[in-house]
């Protein structure tokens, strides 16, 4: 078995939105049944000047990686379909920013599930790009 990491830098450009706990007992549980996904979690950068703040780390352990990326794009889909997908949370490219970056982990901590989910069904365009390239027999990488 081969072992990777999937990372997604991110912002919130609604601080009022950050302080909600979805990431970690909504979005994380769905993504679990992942095929080859072992861990997750999730970072918090400490320098206010970043546009990246959250660092969202993925750990796969398996032998055919695009299979199990394409497993976990799916179950990203599927949150976005079920309104399950937050509507605050935006890509962020690191390209140019700073070459070190730390980043705290945040904690889960029990008793602040969301009562409520009521996020929008859309799914982005730049999901459908990546799960059409993960479908591609010959994408050698994403």
């Amino acid at each position: 078995m081969n072992h990777y990491t999937l990372y997604f830098y991110t912002s919130c450009p609604n601080p009022k939105r950050e302080a909600e706990y979805w990431y970690s007992y909504t979005h994380i549980p769905d993504l679990s049944k992942a095929k080859g996904l072992v861990a997750a979690k999730r970072y918090v950068n400490e320098d206010q000047g970043s546009k990246a703040k959250y660092l969202a780390s993925y750990e796969f352990c398996t032998d055919n990686i695009k299979e199990s990326l394409l497993s976990f794009f799916q179950l990203v889909r599927r949150s976005f379909e079920s309104g399950r997908h937050i509507d605050c949370i935006e890509s962020v490219n690191v390209v140019n920013t700073p070459f070190v970056s730390c980043y705290k982990e945040i904690e889960i901590v029990p008793g602040r599930e969301p009562s409520t989910l009521e996020y929008p069904r859309v799914v982005p365009e730049a999901l459908e790009e990546l799960e059409e390239r993960l479908r591609a027999p010959e994408t050698k990488g994403i």
